[in-house]
């Protein structure tokens, strides 16, 4: 059996855990992230209460959560391995073996017009000059976004939109597509890289303890090879093929990067 559930608050999570204990196949997707406070079922503390009146069933059915829900809090997690997926936390909860540069980046999105809605009109990036783009999907604007690697900012630190790039997109924008230079800007979006030393991606056993593995260093191009990488990763699990050694966790020689050449050298 397999089930797709939209919503992952208290009813869509609670159903895709008892799914996926009876042995089918659960897909649940939600449009925020885990823990948003847009959720009706948010906050650190719950109050369970079985009164409800002269309804006996939901008494009932309040004291059995109560039950499940203490099934899955005092729980253990145990596995034949452990693989810590953590992106840029990876290297404050392995700093020992693991270097990783966390930076901010930006992307800019800016109004081209009918023709950049138009189909077929193809993404592009040009390497020597460290940028790239798309076209105005789903009515979002053109993307425009310089490659570099931007200031450097902590996992849990809140990040803000202000365009601080802009001025540098502008000008690339007047050379290789003149018509928008001057283009309104419709929204700027800050997200982070979590950078190797030579942008080769992570993955491999932790040097000391059995079982642990890691994964991560996406460094600015893993969701492109993203299920790919998982598929090697599973594979290497389970004893068949291993991983190369280029991935192997530990010291790394810095080096240019595998995005655009405008990046630089990290140490």
């Amino acid at each position: 059996m397999s089930v797709l559930i939209v919503g992952a608050g208290t009813f869509g999570a609670s159903l895709a855990w008892w799914l996926t204990r009876a042995g089918a196949h659960v897909t649940l997707v939600d449009q925020f992230e885990p823990g948003d406070r847009r959720t009706t079922s948010g906050g650190e503390t719950r109050l369970i209460r079985c009164s409800h009146g002269i309804d006996a069933d939901y008494t009932g059915m309040s004291r059995r959560a109560r039950t499940l829900w203490r099934e899955l809090e005092g729980e253990r997690l145990e596995g034949d391995a452990t693989v810590w997926a953590c992106g840029g936390w990876l290297a404050r909860l392995f700093g020992d073996v693991v270097r990783i540069s966390v930076t901010r980046q930006e992307l800019l999105f800016v109004d081209g017009g009918p023709a950049w809605r138009e189909p077929g009109v193809p993404a592009w990036v040009d390497y020597d000059r460290a940028m790239y783009g798309t076209a105005d999907l789903d009515g979002y604007g053109v993307k425009a976004a310089l490659d570099v690697e931007g200031p450097p900012i902590d996992p849990d630190a809140a990040l803000d939109d202000e365009p601080t790039t802009e001025p540098a997109v502008r000008a690339y924008l007047r050379d290789r597509f003149p018509a928008l230079e001057r283009a309104p800007l419709k929204e700027t979006r800050a997200c982070r890289y979590e950078l190797s030393a030579d942008s080769h991606f992570i993955a491999g056993p932790h040097p000391e303890h059995d079982g642990v593995w890691l994964l991560g260093g996406g460094s600015g191009h893993g969701f492109k090879h993203g299920p790919a990488m998982a598929e090697r990763m599973a594979a290497a699990l389970a004893g068949g093929e291993p991983l190369p050694a280029r991935y192997a966790v530990g010291d790394r020689i810095p080096g240019r990067s595998f995005r655009t050449a405008g990046s630089g050298v990290r140490t």
